[in-house]
């Protein structure tokens, strides 16, 4: 067995230093210390890669940093820029809202504004307060409308009516109801809010796509009536969460999905 492992090792030079083993314990040379030259040596090579690396990384970093950098300082040029692209819309949209919005969100709206009024706020600004709350769809309203070339007013007649029938204006009120006992709970909350958002307006945007230059009420009725099988089956489900009360996130979830059904 000797004469096997010799051969297969091959000769090896009794003066040669032998391979540094890290796994293997540490010896003392004739003089008693340590082979501290050897650890020296590996020490010395772990210091140049690590610091190679780490100079790679910065570099990288700082290049990343720079360009974050630059695309801050530009960022309030890009952000006039959108403001005043959009400046009219937005505009048009507040100007319109009393007029699109629901009955329901109408006759709410007014009340809401008369009791500023008593409190002493002028007319037109309460009414404006009082409907202000609709800007929240004033990005989505524009998109569709540069999208579909559609007028502001008669695109946002859609979101809202889309709003109403599907009930999503429903869904955000329940929504807003939850309590959120910790941040992981507030997030989902925001998350399901703008999937909402998105949903109204994946929806609004195929309603006009698909029923031509119809007025936006019939429009929607034209969509409905398209997907009567659909449409009947998110009632039912929208009914049965309203008379079980569900209330909490998991509901929720599954009602948008109900929903997003409409848009495809």
């Amino acid at each position: 067995p000797f004469l096997e492992v010799k051969e297969h090792l091959g000769e090896q030079d009794p003066e040669a230093e032998p391979a540094f083993n890290p796994d293997a314990p540490l010896k003392h040379d004739d003089s008693g210390d340590l082979e501290f030259k050897r650890l020296e040596e590996l020490n010395r090579d772990w210091d140049d890669h690590f610091n190679e690396e780490h100079r790679v990384s910065r570099a990288a970093m700082e290049e990343e940093g720079d360009r974050k950098l630059d695309a801050m300082a530009n960022m309030p040029d890009r952000l006039g820029r959108a403001i005043e692209a959009h400046r009219e819309p937005f505009r048009q949209l507040s100007k319109a809202l009393p007029d699109v919005v629901t009955e329901a969100s109408r006759h709410e709206g007014e009340r809401y504004a008369w009791r500023l009024v008593d409190q002493g706020v002028p007319e037109e600004t309460a009414r404006r307060h009082a409907f202000q709350t609709g800007l929240v769809h004033g990005p989505n309203v524009i998109v569709v409308a540069e999208r579909t070339g559609k007028p502001v007013p008669q695109v946002a007649r859609a979101f809202f009516l889309v709003g109403e029938a599907l009930f999503i204006d429903w869904l955000e009120g329940r929504l807003a109801e939850l309590p959120a006992p910790s941040k992981w709970h507030r997030w989902a909350v925001q998350a399901v809010q703008d999937d909402l958002l998105l949903v109204r307006r994946l929806v609004a945007e195929k309603v006009l796509e698909e029923t031509g230059d119809r007025p936006a009420d019939e429009a929607v009725a034209a969509f409905l009536d398209s997907r009567s099988e659909a449409f009947d089956r998110l009632s039912r489900f929208m009914r049965g969460m309203a008379l079980e009360d569900a209330n909490d996130l998991a509901a929720m979830t599954v009602a948008l999905r109900q929903v997003r059904t409409l848009a495809s």
